[in-house]
């Protein structure tokens, strides 16, 4: 790009990378946007990939859509939008049926707060038969020593009105350490859990505690 726009690539050690093989650095993404939209314009990336489209349009004041068929890079361009305390709605994902994993869930209730605490994380047999037979026995080996090391981000929302996942506590991982309790108060006595594990699987599990 340096024979056109005296701009770097992505490096190993920027603080943009998310380890996605083409992703763009965000200057080139701003420079173009600048270029072609203005404050309040809906900007569109329909091969998402590493979502560098939707975290500068977010930073410029942009709408956005984007979306990719691939599990890791819709998982990835939620981590990042995440991050950037963006604001979105998911409509479509994996659906409930197509759930390879199981969250492991306990909720504690801590004078008016209630406490979410992650237990463990398991894959399903038919799942970890999709791998090679090395990878399968790597996996289960992680599952037997730690389960958790498998969840690269959770969200919770303390007040889920039964249809859209609305969270306000999002966990992600930092420095291969991820925290395993969230607390909130819920004043609906729905809580709907969100997990996202390494393989880009989305997790939903919805717990029903009484309020008093």
């Amino acid at each position: 790009m340096k024979d056109v726009w005296q701009m770097d690539m992505v490096g190993r050690t920027s603080s943009e990378r998310t380890g996605y093989a083409t992703q763009k650095p965000e200057m080139l993404l701003e420079r173009i946007l600048k270029s072609c939209t203005k404050d309040g314009d809906l900007c569109a990336d329909f091969f998402g990939g590493s979502g560098t489209l939707a975290a500068v349009a977010q930073k410029m004041g942009r709408n956005w859509i984007t979306c990719d068929i691939g599990k890791n890079a819709v998982s990835g361009i939620k981590k990042r939008a995440l991050q950037n305390q963006a604001h979105f709605t998911v409509l479509q994902e994996n659906s409930m049926e197509e759930n390879p994993g199981e969250v492991n869930l306990c909720i504690e209730k801590r004078d008016k707060s209630f406490h979410v605490i992650l237990k463990g994380y398991s894959l399903k047999k038919e799942y970890l038969k999709t791998f090679g037979v090395k990878e399968e026995e790597a996996i289960r080996d992680i599952m037997s020593e730690d389960s958790l090391s498998l969840i690269d981000y959770w969200s919770v929302d303390f007040n889920y009105n039964g249809m859209a996942h609305q969270p306000q506590s999002v966990v992600v991982r930092e420095k291969e350490m991820l925290e395993e309790t969230v607390e909130d108060i819920s004043s609906t006595g729905l809580i709907s859990v969100c997990c996202v594990d390494v393989f880009g699987n989305v997790i939903y599990k919805t717990l029903k505690q009484a309020i008093q």
